[in-house]
């Protein structure tokens, strides 16, 4: 979430934005996974960021769902690519942050329907998205799946094409919730060992995030800065030797992307991308795809 269009009490843009630019930005940057919290304020739909601190909701809202969804469709329309969102953490924060209900689900699946290139493929309970190549997805055309996850709700029997519950894409995703970025790296990088046995096993989503009550962009730079850090006990280490083994990030979710400062190249994006190319190469070099 990059801007703040109203927030409640204690909250403010450092303690609750976590990106520095929109979806057009990320997407641009190289983002194609979007962990996106839905809630309804003045009767419409935003991005949210909020945490339930004692009986106090603190946080705010970012881009109303509308734009989003029509930045990713003008985004598409020139680049032939895959797009996930992923849908949690859905309240109504009209009233005392509730769940959704029923109703205001099936309103929210009815905006999503606005969204282009939605997968066509069957999207009943036994889906199984991850099993399926990249270009079952994009060979013909861009594509967005839409995951439900983290949701009292049940989809509908048969929901709108390319809509598909949490269950069609299994991912493990586990942040460590500490503002310390060497704790967060080692914790991460043992989930991805445990997680991922080998090439079949589920996916997994790295979480390169911090925690921080103060503020989260800032001390998303400490976390990047680690991202490329050498040593046997690094990421990038790790990944190398285990390649054949399957340990290896599916995801990687990081702060703090779009800064226009030029000494935080990192944050802007491409270097980022350049580490998720790489990944994907000596990946490929370990199954054996690459001479």
């Amino acid at each position: 979430m990059s801007i703040l269009t109203h927030s409640t009490f204690l909250s403010i843009p450092e303690n609750t934005l976590t990106q520095w630019t929109d979806i057009t930005g990320q997407l641009k940057a190289g983002v194609r996974y979007f962990d996106i919290r839905p809630v309804i304020s003045s009767s419409k739909f935003f991005q949210g960021h909020y945490s339930k601190i004692g009986s106090n909701w603190i946080g705010g809202d970012g881009q109303d769902l509308a734009s989003m969804i029509e930045q990713v469709n003008t985004f598409l329309s020139t680049y032939n690519e895959l797009v996930i969102l992923d849908l949690s953490h859905m309240h109504n924060t009209d009233e005392d942050w509730r769940n959704l209900n029923p109703e205001e689900f099936a309103r929210l699946l009815t905006q999503l329907e606005d969204l282009q290139h939605r997968y066509s493929g069957p999207t009943g309970p036994d889906s199984d998205l991850a099993g399926l190549p990249l270009h079952t997805f994009i060979a013909n055309s861009p594509c967005v799946l839409v995951i439900i996850s983290d949701s009292p709700l049940v989809l509908p029997s048969s929901p709108p094409s390319g809509i598909f519950p949490s269950t069609a894409l299994n991912i493990y995703n586990s942040y460590t919730n500490t503002p310390i970025a060497p704790l967060m790296a080692a914790d991460q990088i043992n989930k991805m060992l445990t997680r991922r046995t080998s090439r079949d096993s589920g996916m997994f989503l790295l979480s390169w995030t911090l925690t921080t009550p103060l503020d989260i962009r800032e001390l998303a730079k400490e976390a990047h800065s680690i991202l490329f850090q050498p040593g046997d006990t690094g990421l990038w280490s790790t990944i190398y030797r285990n390649r054949q083994k399957g340990a290896y990030p599916n995801i990687i979710m990081v702060d703090g992307l779009g800064s226009t400062h030029s000494r935080d190249a990192l944050l802007g994006g491409k270097v980022l991308t350049g580490f998720c190319i790489a990944v994907n190469s000596v990946v490929l070099e370990g199954l054996g795809c690459l001479a």
